[in-house]
């Protein structure tokens, strides 16, 4: 069965406390916030109505540009700090892409897989990520974080991969037909899932992705790679 999702830009961006672009820098409503996070961010699986969510306090800003934007574009929702940026894509390095805010913050990338951040507190040094997203099987996924000690310290996961399904994913005014898969994660006493969406071209056009204990989970929305 195909489930459609959908995460509409109303819902998007009246939902966050501050945005801002290599253009642009906007803020906007926070009303339904805490709404977007209940049913979008926290389980990775929308109810039908969040994208009919509507909030008390208008945004403010003309944010019609992004309909028409025709630069590589990436929106990143931050669970924890209850915030969003837009990415711009800054410079590859090999098979790692980095992406950076307004602000300085940055995300680096291998395939679909964050493999790094910076500026967002208790960052993700680096990782080392499975070779490309995958219907069924078991891996190990390594994550490299700052100790007290200002030291580089490792923590080994032992993950497998889960097909979800088919889904119709919008983003925006766009549907793509998708395949969601889940990578479930355990590390000691610590548990993780993400949660990737494909579109028929192989391209993760969202992710729920875990970075670290502090910053918790971010959720990425591909706009225009």
């Amino acid at each position: 069965m195909t489930i459609t999702r959908k995460l509409t830009l109303a819902a998007c961006l009246l939902a966050v406390a501050a945005c801002s672009s290599e253009e642009r820098d906007e803020t906007i409503g926070t009303a339904v916030y805490s709404d977007l996070k209940g049913r979008y961010m926290s389980s990775a699986k929308p109810s039908k109505d969040a994208a009919t969510a509507t909030s008390s306090s208008p945004a403010k800003g003309d944010l019609s540009w992004i309909e028409t934007n025709t630069k590589p574009l990436i929106i990143v929702l931050v669970e924890k700090m209850e915030g969003m940026a837009f990415l711009s894509f800054q410079v590859q390095n090999g098979p790692y892409k980095t992406w950076r805010t307004k602000n300085g913050a940055s995300y680096t990338f291998k395939g679909p897989f964050v493999t790094g951040t910076k500026a967002l507190g208790a960052d993700l040094v680096s990782a080392s990520v499975p070779a490309s997203i995958q219907s069924s099987g078991s891996h190990r996924r390594t994550h490299y974080y700052l100790d007290g000690d200002d030291q580089v310290a490792p923590l080994q996961a032992e993950c497998s991969w889960t097909f979800v399904g088919a889904e119709t994913t919008q983003i925006l005014n766009k549907s793509y037909a998708t395949k969601h898969y889940k990578e479930s994660c355990v590390a000691g006493e610590i548990g993780f899932k993400n949660d990737y969406w494909l579109d028929s071209s192989g391209i993760t056009r969202q992710s729920r992705q875990f970075v670290s204990e502090t910053v918790g989970y971010v959720s990425l929305l591909v706009i225009l790679e």
